[in-house]
């Protein structure tokens, strides 16, 4: 088994559930056989939610190094949409969030936006089980979101 593997956009048009299969086969590869897995991918909001470091690079330049959680820890936030036609629902899963200390931002009949401070507070709200008529989404992406600050605010062109 080599040191390092290098994979460039192996999710690429791939469905959601075959994305999440693919990097919880690379995380357990990586951790039975104490390899280093090294992606090049575009696809920013897969890579937040399964890699431990990450490094932007833009024209060949190296422009950001770190962790999600050195983000979080510089007060960069995970933002949420939470929403349902359900107002019980709403209710219980507001009530949830708020245990494990999210911050609700914006509270509708439909819709609410959560933050979350740490790492730690995201993976417990990944364990709530909320009912089924709750959607989740991503407000916000933070390496895409860091991505166009390094970037000022333009993408690559191509």
């Amino acid at each position: 088994m080599p040191e390092v593997i290098f994979l460039d956009e192996p999710t690429a048009n791939l469905d959601v559930r075959s994305r999440i299969e693919v990097f919880k086969f690379l995380k357990e590869l990586a951790r039975k056989e104490d390899v280093k897995i090294v992606i090049m991918s575009h696809i920013l909001n897969d890579l937040e939610k399964f890699c431990d470091g990450f490094a932007i690079i833009s024209k060949g330049q190296l422009l950001h190094q770190d962790t999600i959680e050195g983000l979080l820890k510089k007060g960069v936030h995970l933002e949420y949409s939470i929403r349902t036609l359900n107002r019980n629902d709403m209710e219980a899963a507001l009530e949830k969030i708020r245990g494990i200390g999210g911050t609700l931002l914006e509270v509708n009949p439909v819709e609410a936006i959560v933050k979350f401070q740490s790492h730690v507070q995201v993976n417990d709200f990944y364990g709530l089980k909320l009912s089924d008529s709750v959607l989740v989404n991503h407000t916000r992406s933070l390496l895409e979101e860091l991505f166009l600050e390094l970037n000022d605010g333009q993408e690559e062109s191509k």
